[in-house]
């Protein structure tokens, strides 16, 4: 709707956005669930929207979205320094602007006989959320993590949000 587009809301002083959280990514947890990231964002209750499709919608101003993507990025970086953190193998997280791509560095011989792919499991959830909050389509989101060794640079596999969504599905 147009008037949606362009409505302004006077009393917080800021243009209206809605922010689209797919029921792809939205299904990864409950309303609850959503509810209560959405408070921790400052987002009142009333301002977000369950559609019968499985998505939700968040309304907020301009400046309430620039705000809350300045904490997600901060949160980005504390998610890629807890990986580090908890990883036997994982030596350098590198993401690109806007948390399509990550490059981790990692020590191949640790990293083969370890879980540690898991702990990027954050990487995949925050950056997905990143993107629908930055107003990427749905069928346009996607994180791809490329484990390169530290050392050398080599290639070791790559894995995607979309492939693993896939897999979750089957």
């Amino acid at each position: 709707n147009l008037n949606d587009l362009f409505r302004f809301d006077f009393l917080s002083g800021g243009k209206s956005e809605t922010i689209t959280i797919p029921a792809s990514i939205a299904s990864m947890g409950t309303q609850d669930d959503l509810l209560k990231s959405a408070e921790e964002y400052g987002i009142a209750a009333e301002d977000v929207e369950f559609l019968e499709d499985g998505s939700a919608l968040y309304h907020v101003t301009s400046a309430k979205k620039e705000e809350m993507m300045g904490e997600m990025k901060s949160g980005m970086e504390e998610t890629i320094q807890q990986t580090i953190k908890e990883s036997t193998s994982i030596k350098e997280i590198i993401p690109n602007d806007d948390y399509t791509q990550f490059t981790a560095k990692v020590d191949s011989a640790a990293f083969s006989s370890s879980f540690d792919s898991l702990l990027t499991l954050g990487l995949y959830i925050s950056a997905a959320m990143y993107q629908c909050f930055d107003g990427v389509p749905e069928s346009d989101i996607d994180v791809v993590i490329d484990y390169v060794d530290y050392q050398t640079g080599a290639a070791i596999t790559s894995s995607s949000f979309k492939d693993l969504a896939s897999q979750l599905s089957q």
